[in-house]
């Protein structure tokens, strides 16, 4: 079973989590098209916050399409932050055609994914392709989020996760990463049950980032 998702929280925080993009679309874009968007954020977060998941998906991949067809040379990362939006809702249905929407739309985008929206997007399209059993597919998708967001661990933990999984690929230096990014994923690492398994790997890793020694 893959890991717990760590980067879905309750849905009634996340006008809370969406202030700092708001912010974001008040400095880059016109003030009408702000407004708009304000209240297709707006919009989302009820139908999520609703457990409304696919309309909340559709609502979001719309917006990002309208960006997409209005969009600057520099508005890339609000495009992004509705390709997240629409992608995190999605996750939480069962509509195939519309993650191969959202997949299809993504990858027309990813020349210009960069930071932590495109990430968290990109990452959570991996989580997709393993679930349909796609290793392959989840590893690519991963690795460009870790592209991405050099920042953010989880992508990094994911790829170690997916190659030990596989057998394709050294899983060390992925959690290695990780860990070197958020030192507290050492002891996730050591608990995860595919890990424990590999008590090789984790000594190895032990010895390589100096943490905790697995329990």
């Amino acid at each position: 079973m893959e890991p717990a998702r760590q980067d879905r929280q309750a849905a009634s925080t996340l006008t809370d989590r969406l202030a700092p993009a708001l912010a974001l679309l008040d400095r880059l874009l016109p003030s009408k098209r702000v407004q708009m968007l304000r209240r297709r954020v707006a919009d989302i977060s009820r139908h999520a916050a609703q457990g409304e998941h696919e309309p909340a998906a559709v609502l979001a991949l719309r917006s990002a399409k309208e960006i997409a067809h209005d969009r600057r040379s520099t508005d890339h990362d609000d495009w992004w932050f509705f390709m997240r939006l629409a992608a995190g809702s999605a996750g939480c249905c069962e509509d195939d055609d519309l993650k191969r929407e959202i997949v299809d739309f993504a990858a027309a985008g990813d020349a210009h994914a960069s930071g932590h929206n495109a990430a968290r997007t990109l990452l959570e399209l991996a989580r997709w392709r393993y679930e349909a059993g796609d290793l392959d597919a989840s590893i690519a998708w991963a690795e460009r989020a870790a592209d991405a967001d050099e920042i953010w661990a989880e992508p990094d933990f994911m790829l170690g996760w997916y190659r030990l999984v596989s057998g394709a690929g050294e899983p060390l230096g992925h959690f290695a990463a990780a860990i070197g990014k958020d030192p507290a994923l050492h002891a996730q690492i050591a608990a995860d049950p595919l890990c424990k398994e590999h008590p090789r790997l984790l000594l190895d890793l032990q010895a390589l980032t100096g943490g905790d020694k697995a329990a």
